[in-house]
């Protein structure tokens, strides 16, 4: 793990970075759709908030199973667990490719990932490739 401080190196510890990845790019995702669920829809629907607060809820509840494989050794469970994260960025990263091809994101400005989908697109697709090198055999 050369890509680790030394001291991290020196203390032996092993830090997984598809779970890493992961928990970076879905914390704050998951807390925006729960504090702020009108920003995560072209056109903003009340109705719709309870929906997307559950789905924050389940991001959150992702995040922390990543983190618990965080660190630690990598076995059969953890590449299960890595196989199924990745799965679940095939969606946002379908999404993105949606936006794209609708025209969204020309402009090159400082967006935030959520806004921007080329972003976006980039945010999971290094999650993706992370948790699918962290399953090994699994996929």
């Amino acid at each position: 793990m050369t890509w680790l401080p030394k001291s991290l190196q020196q203390a032996n510890i092993m830090v997984n970075p598809g779970f890493l990845l992961h928990i970076i790019t879905e914390t704050p995702a998951s807390i925006a759709f729960f504090l702020a669920p009108s920003m995560t829809l072209a056109h903003p629907q009340p109705h719709a908030h309870p929906v997307i607060q559950q789905y924050a809820l389940l991001l959150t509840a992702s995040v922390y199973i990543a983190y618990t494989f965080l660190q630690g050794l990598t076995n059969d469970v953890s590449r299960k667990v890595a196989a199924a994260l990745a799965f679940y960025h095939l969606g946002p990263l379908y999404r993105a490719v949606c936006r794209i091809r609708n025209g969204e994101g020309k402009a090159g400005g400082m967006e935030s990932v959520s806004r921007n989908p080329w972003l976006h697109l980039m945010a999971h697709v290094l999650c993706l490739v992370g948790l699918v090198w962290e399953s090994g055999n699994v996929v």
